[in-house]
């Protein structure tokens, strides 16, 4: 039998090579696969966005350099953002110049992450329509909370033209006051002026709603108020209240307060800060620190906690000033009392043997052992290691042995803490101790007991 082998041709060979490299190599060329705007489109906006998305991801340094915006005749820069490498976003720099013609290109130097370059140039062709910016306010004066001498007018400027007709439409003005509305700065500028001084020392509201601009978008609801002039009265003082939110009554005592309180104080009008600082006086002294939260509500916040059961008196005293120089009439003095949920003392209400009987003060024990054991019961929970480490026996008299300890605590319930002793021996006087204070027992919100525990029995 005779055996023939094949010579392989070299056209199949370069073949099969290029199919399994195919395999291993993405040769496919990017596009784009979106844009927005659409190519053509005529009515985009003077602050249009450009975002394009490409079949494939992309090296985005590439794609940046190869990217350009002409409008009209002027080249325009911008920002790009991306989004997982396939996703572009550019803003231009500058708003467009509205009717002007606008041409964005992504030139094929553009490259995937496989280096494969952008099928064909990309062009999107567009066209700024006239003004379609949603109208925005740039500036409103008198500003918001502010307190302006000058109560001849209201001035808002818009970043589009707003018609006189669609503002009158869409203020508001309270309370109200006679005034006419004129137009500046191509529309952008409505001025409200009044035909008399609006009288002084009173707050005043202004809002615009469903405003419309010339460009038939509508802006968001904005609403500021602001005061007049110098009305030439004292400041007064409107609230004392805890942070929790509980009043503190100018001559009476608030009950219920947390250790951890602040106390917030409200005045009629802005004020100097540091006259009303200066003028709060807690006893017992508190230190802490002020937070204002506007120029007439400040807020004291202690630099620890206060003490649990403690009745703290608050003074105001009269000399708070305004920004005119104008000093409060009337002091203020209130007491509080920390007595809240989580800021009691801890305390001891009972002991008792493994039965459940209640021992009392001097109890006469009969051992049957060297080893007994007490259960301490505390008004609350309290965290275990800080119970341990508080307790303590000692023999105090007697003629029996000395040698006595504790062998063991078991927490239970959180409030039960058993305790286990050893080398306790008869015609003794014992004591044992609960410290409280700093470094004793204590809850989870580091309440603590006043005063050590102490317990005495004899054996």
């Amino acid at each position: 039998m005779q055996i023939m082998f094949l010579k392989p041709f070299p056209e199949i060979t370069a073949i099969l090579l290029l199919v399994s490299c195919s395999r291993l190599l993405d040769l496919e060329m990017p596009k784009v696969s979106t844009s927005e705007p659409l190519c053509e489109a005529a009515d985009c906006a003077e602050n249009t966005q450009i975002k394009i998305i490409f079949s494939e991801s992309m090296q985005t340094l590439t794609v940046e350099k190869n990217t350009s915006l002409l409008c009209g005749t002027a080249e325009v820069n911008g920002l790009f953002n991306w989004k997982d490498e396939k996703e572009m976003t550019f803003t231009p720099e500058k708003i467009l110049d509205p009717g002007s013609s606008c041409v964005f290109t992504v030139g094929s130097g553009a490259e995937d992450k496989s280096g494969n370059d952008l099928t064909e140039n990309f062009i999107l062709r567009f066209k700024v329509a006239g003004n379609v910016l949603v109208p925005e306010i740039i500036s409103i004066t008198p500003s918001q909370g502010s307190i302006s001498p000058e109560t001849g007018e209201l001035s808002v400027i818009f970043n589009t033209p707003v018609a006189v007709e669609a503002f009158r439409s869409a203020c508001t003005f309270a309370p109200f006051a006679d005034h006419y509305l004129v137009s500046e700065m191509s529309g952008k500028n409505i001025r409200m002026i009044f035909y008399r001084n609006l009288p002084q020392g009173k707050k005043y509201i202004f809002s615009l709603e469903n405003l419309a601009a010339a460009n038939r978008k509508t802006m968001a609801k904005r609403t500021v108020f602001f005061y007049t002039g110098n009305d030439f009265t004292p400041p007064e003082l409107v609230s004392v209240i805890s942070g929790s939110g509980i009043k503190i009554c100018s001559g009476q005592t608030a009950y219920g307060l947390e250790k951890n309180e602040s106390i917030i104080i409200t005045m009629s009008e802005a004020v100097a800060k540091n006259t009303l600082e200066e003028r709060t006086v807690l006893s017992p002294s508190a230190a802490g620190h002020w937070s204002w939260q506007n120029e007439y509500t400040a807020c004291f916040i202690p630099s620890s906690y206060f003490q649990n059961g403690e009745n703290y008196r608050i003074n105001i005293s009269s000399g708070v000033l305004d920004l005119f120089g104008h000093a409060m009439q009337n002091a203020f003095t209130a007491n509080f009392v920390i007595s809240g949920v989580n800021s009691s003392n801890l305390a001891v209400t009972n002991i008792t043997d493994t039965a459940g009987v209640s021992l009392q003060q001097n109890e006469i024990i009969a051992l049957g052992s060297a080893n007994y054991s007490l259960l301490l019961y505390f008004s609350r929970a309290v965290l275990e290691s800080t119970a341990v480490n508080a307790c303590s026996i000692q023999r105090v008299s007697g003629t029996g042995s000395y040698g006595a300890g504790i062998a063991d605590f078991l927490l239970t319930d959180g409030s039960i803490l058993r305790i286990d002793l050893y080398g306790l021996s008869a015609d003794n006087v014992y004591k044992l101790t609960v410290q409280g204070g700093t470094g004793g027992v204590t809850d989870a919100d580091e309440n603590s007991m006043p005063d050590d525990y102490i317990f005495y029995f004899q054996t």
